[in-house]
């Protein structure tokens, strides 16, 4: 009986390693499609900025 408690013990043990692996899995995987995400916005806005200063350029050119 002993025994028995043991590996049952055991048995959850390993259900609730295998859940907090999956969980670990999807956390990596959100944090990835985050950063990468977050990565295009930082690139846009990058763009709008050297487009802004393109412009600004610009205008200043035609001016003198």
């Amino acid at each position: 009986e002993f025994s028995i408690k043991r590996q049952k013990i055991f048995l959850n043990y390993q259900k609730e390693i295998t859940e907090l692996k999956n969980t670990i899995t999807e956390l990596k995987n959100s944090s990835e499609g985050f950063n990468s995400r977050l990565d295009q916005v930082e690139g846009k806005i990058n763009e709008f900025k050297n487009r802004s200063l393109e412009i600004i350029q610009s205008e200043e050119q035609e001016e003198e």
